[in-house]
């Protein structure tokens, strides 16, 4: 459910060119953003930015449990950023780092824009740019406004219809019969349809593309929809399950002991990979002409994508990020 009254306070602080910050909050955490002259340059998480990216790796399948703990301990005693570690140990690859990344700032924003968040202005005599700490919590975010809001309504409606599609993701699907060929597939759906076999589930198939859920679930629907698959019944993931059990036995130092077996896994299950986003031609990508700085920087950036065959618009935010240093 969009929250159309946070939409309304970022269109009237855009219209009225305002200068301040509007913090979301709720029991947990606060969210905060700042605008300059109704342009908004900054985004506070409210969290540590390095925590949360550990866990929007696990979300995408690129590492498990064990191996966030073991980089998180890493970053909470040596300073040690998650992303370094775990290029260092070659679980992931540099294009993964910026996946994941951007989907971090998706996360929260779509977050923001999907849930009842009080809401409170401060101008900007009440509160400081300097509260905005760009080494812990915050990042540099430009974008328009307008942009922005139609893209983050699209993604939450998108995920949405996701969810009532496919409401457990140990859901099985299988080929359809009568299947026309798959040449007129993008990239991305024949990825996918590579691994439908009518035994793994959707969770599965995410999981051996190394991609979130939501993500292979908007392939999946597609594919549904154009008459390649169908959706079968709900598989029990005992194996799976044995398996990360036995996983999470392990202590984070045998986990990091063998990143050589961890990356063949990793490039194994990758044979099929999906499309770095980072590589796409962004058509509304401009040059902000800014010098790079040592912390998470995203520029004005995002990335249209819509399937015209598919019964579900598949409208995916992309807001690029640079992490430097």
């Amino acid at each position: 459910m969009l929250n159309q009254d946070l939409i309304k306070q970022f269109k009237h602080i855009k219209q009225h060119t305002l200068t301040g910050v509007l913090a979301l909050h709720d029991a947990e955490r606060q969210i905060r953003f700042y605008f300059e002259e109704g342009s908004l340059l900054l985004l506070d998480f409210g969290l540590d930015k390095e925590l949360v990216i550990a866990e929007q790796f696990v979300r995408h399948y690129k590492i498990d449990n064990a191996m966030a703990q073991y980089a998180k301990t890493n970053y909470e005693e040596q300073q040690t950023p998650i992303a370094e570690t775990l290029l260092k140990q070659q679980l992931v690859s540099q294009g993964e780092v910026d996946q994941v990344t951007r989907a971090m700032v998706e996360e929260i924003l779509c977050y923001s824009f999907s849930s009842s968040l009080n809401t409170a202005w401060q101008n900007e005599s009440e509160v400081s740019i300097d509260s905005f700490d760009l080494n812990k919590t915050a990042v540099k975010i430009r974008i328009d406004i307008d942009m922005l809001l139609t893209m983050v309504q699209s993604r939450i409606q998108e995920r949405e219809a996701v969810e009532q599609r496919i409401d457990n993701w140990d859901t099985v699907f299988s080929y359809a019969e009568g299947a026309l060929a798959d040449s007129q597939l993008n990239e991305m759906e024949r990825n996918v349809l590579h691994f439908v076999d009518g035994r793994q589930s959707a969770k599965d198939i995410a999981r051996s593309m190394r991609e979130c859920n939501v993500n292979i679930g908007i392939y999946l629907i597609s594919l549904e929809n154009q008459g390649f698959i169908k959706k079968g019944g709900i598989r029990q993931s005992t194996r799976i399950a044995v398996s990360q059990t036995t996983q999470a036995a392990e202590s984070p130092a045998q986990a990091a002991s063998a990143p050589a077996a961890s990356a063949n896994t990793s490039a194994a299950q990758s044979t099929v990979a999906p499309k770095e986003v980072a590589s796409q031609e962004d058509p509304f990508e401009k040059d902000s002409g800014d010098e790079k700085d040592k912390n998470f920087e995203v520029y004005t950036a995002s990335h249209i994508r819509k399937q015209q065959s598919s019964g579900l618009s598949t409208t995916i935010l992309v807001v690029i990020l640079l992490v430097v240093g």
